[in-house]
């Protein structure tokens, strides 16, 4: 019967070492306060640049597969030259449209 219990105090000592480190954490972050709304303002801001870069990026590579889907190329080359030719084609459609 001992060799039961003695397999089932790890699972329980992992499990409260966890809950404390929880408990640890959340009593330094209480106590110190680290983000204030101007952070989580500016966090938002930089994680939206990141969403606008991602969806440029998309179009251009988008653009890229239209243009180039007449070649035989492997999928690792049509993703890479799409990139590339879409978003060159993307750079020149911004010049072009400057003086919009």
């Amino acid at each position: 019967m001992s060799g039961t219990w003695a397999g089932c105090w790890f699972p329980v000592g992992g499990v409260a070492a966890l809950l404390w480190t929880f408990v640890v954490t959340a009593a330094y972050y209480v106590a110190h306060k680290p983000f204030t709304a101007s952070n989580l303002a500016a966090v938002g801001r930089s994680l939206a640049g990141l969403g606008g870069m991602g969806l440029v990026v998309a179009l251009g590579t988008g653009a890229g597969v239209l243009l180039l889907r007449r070649l035989d190329l492997a999928p690792a080359e049509r993703l890479v030259w799409a990139a590339a030719v879409g978003l060159g084609a993307l750079s020149l459609a911004g010049l072009g449209c400057r003086g919009c």
